[in-house]
């Protein structure tokens, strides 16, 4: 007579007590790997958004900013920081004249940077709606009529949650990133 080699009921138990002992580690261990993955790609997202926002900022002030005023259109009555020591806050909108005698503006719309240009008539949103732009400020200072005016701005980003339309709470979701940078106009 030929034995059949199968498992015993010790055997089987002992498999299916293992599995139950190993599979929520597993689980924790892949939940945890998913979740810091899930962060990286936030914050990955947050910081070139926010990197996209001040080269943009920059390159637009560094290369056709001439004067910075308070409304539009742009003229000597609306002129800040024109004088020495003079320093101008803001947590709205700036606007700035080109070299062609245009004008743009720097704004603040609904937890979004913008940016529009007399030129082109077009509304330039700098971020997406999958990030929240807050604690936005900006500043004109002027502390020499031998120098022109330095511009500096700051904002905080964060990772904006789609339920609430506001940062994310959790610490395991909460991504955010200060921003800030001073920019010297050019000589007119």
């Amino acid at each position: 007579m030929k034995l059949k080699r199968s498992f015993t009921l010790i055997e089987t138990i002992v498999v299916l007590s293992l599995i139950g002992l190993f599979l929520p580690i597993i689980f924790a261990i892949v939940f945890t790997l998913v979740s810091q993955q899930m962060k990286v790609t936030r914050l990955s997202l947050i910081k070139r958004q926010g990197d996209f926002i001040l080269n943009e900022i920059s390159s637009l002030m560094k290369n056709s900013a001439l004067s910075i005023h308070s409304d539009f259109p742009p003229n000597d009555q609306n002129n800040l920081c024109d004088r020495e020591n003079t320093v101008y806050d803001t947590e709205s909108s700036l606007v700035f004249r080109d070299k062609n005698n245009y004008w743009f503006r720097i704004f603040f719309d609904n937890n979004r940077i913008a940016s529009y240009s007399s030129a082109t008539n077009v509304t330039y949103y700098l971020n997406s709606n999958e990030v929240r732009v807050y604690d936005f400020f900006m500043r004109c200072r002027n502390n020499s009529s031998y120098t022109p005016p330095l511009f500096v701005i700051w904002f905080r980003i964060c990772y904006r949650n789609p339920n609430t339309n506001d940062c994310a709470q959790t610490n395991e979701e909460k991504v955010d990133l200060r921003y800030e940078t001073r920019i010297r106009l050019r000589n007119r």
